[in-house]
């Protein structure tokens, strides 16, 4: 017999926010140990409305912090962007081993909206 998935979906905590969260666990312990931890939720526009690209915000950036060492894994010789040795998003890809110590990484984000097109002039039609 397979195991039954179990869903959980809940809705944003400000009113009247129209966002669902979905979850998905794979038994009855993890959904409770959940539904424990996390009674109210609220989507990235109303937990982290500066993060979220908008005509009013269109343009985000971020720089990591450079580190010689990872801070949850002292031991490990590699080097870190921040607590990262590794960074990847749409496009880029980048391992801070190939890079010199204290190197920082930018990651930008920006809403180029197009352009409206011209609408031609009506032609005057003479009688």
């Amino acid at each position: 017999m397979s195991k039954r998935v179990i869903f959980r979906r809940l809705a944003c905590a400000s009113k009247p926010c129209p966002e669902f969260g979905y979850w998905e666990f794979a038994n009855q312990r993890e959904y409770l140990d959940h539904a424990k931890r996390v009674r109210e939720w609220r989507c990235l526009r109303h937990d982290h409305p500066e993060k979220v690209l908008s005509l009013e915000n269109p343009r985000r950036e971020w720089i990591s912090e450079p580190a010689a060492r990872s801070e949850r894994f002292p031991d490990l010789p590699d080097l870190f962007f921040g607590s990262h040795g590794f960074l990847h998003g749409d496009g880029y890809y980048a391992y801070a081993k190939d890079f010199p110590a204290g190197t920082r990484i930018r990651v930008t984000a920006e809403v180029l909206l197009p352009n409206p097109t011209p609408t031609p002039e009506p032609k005057e039609t003479r009688s």
